[in-house]
């Protein structure tokens, strides 16, 4: 499994997830936003809309192309790992099974929340489908 995390195990699966905060970088202008002006005003808005759409693309980019297949490779490593039993020194001052436990359980709760959150998105996508030239059209 070296090959797959070239930057040692732990710190690839705290980038990899750290990675998926990549989309805040648009929620929240957009929510900033939808303060500033209410939300009629902010769904008028093309700034919105472009916010809207970033943050919609980069969560189902990162977190599900490329979230959920590293969280499956992670997921399988750890399992491996507690079933050969090399879990000493797993987390930097931390021996023992336990961190590897926590993370068996949490991978999974993360993965359903992200994979929950994609379908919400997806359905307020498809149920609004919104122009962006009909929108600076209004907005003018």
């Amino acid at each position: 499994m070296a090959g797959l995390f070239p930057t040692g195990y732990v710190k690839h699966m705290m980038l990899s997830m750290l990675s998926f905060e990549l989309s805040t970088c648009f929620l929240n202008p957009r929510e900033i936003l939808r303060l500033l002006l209410g939300k009629a005003g902010a769904s008028r808005s093309t700034t919105f809309q472009l916010l809207t759409y970033a943050f919609g693309a980069t969560f189902l980019l990162n977190r599900i192309g490329f979230g959920l297949p590293r969280m499956l490779a992670h997921a399988l490593a750890t399992w491996d790992n507690i079933q050969t039993g090399r879990t000493a020194g797993w987390v930097d001052g931390c021996t023992g099974g336990k961190p590897m436990v926590v993370a068996m359980v949490t991978m999974p709760l993360q993965a359903t929340l992200n994979i929950y959150w994609a379908v919400l998105i997806i359905k307020i996508a498809r149920a609004k489908p919104r122009s962006l030239d009909r929108d600076r059209d209004r907005d003018e």
